[in-house]
């Protein structure tokens, strides 16, 4: 933790239609015990992100280059990639 966001992996993925491009959200945390969040920097792209919680109705949410993003140990959701997107991840 603390080393600068450019020296944290990258990770990419590819746009819908790509197979790649519409996936549900992994659960990156099981190989990493003791890991809690994954915090996240959008160097590129867009994908929109939908949360289901419960009996209500899903949240959709953006994110894009810029955005500063956590996933929290847990965090369930399904990725619609827009634009071939990136991010550096820890």
């Amino acid at each position: 933790a603390g080393a600068k966001v450019g020296n944290w992996p990258i990770w990419e993925c590819a746009a819908w239609p790509a197979p790649a491009g519409r996936f549900q959200e992994s659960r990156w945390w099981e190989p990493r015990p003791g890991v809690a969040e994954e915090r996240c920097y959008i160097i590129s792209g867009r994908a929109k992100l939908t949360v289901s919680e419960g009996e209500g109705e899903p949240v959709e949410l953006t994110i894009e280059e810029g955005d500063r993003v956590v996933f929290r140990k847990g965090f369930s959701c399904t990725w619609d990639v827009q634009e071939p997107i990136a991010k550096h991840y820890e």
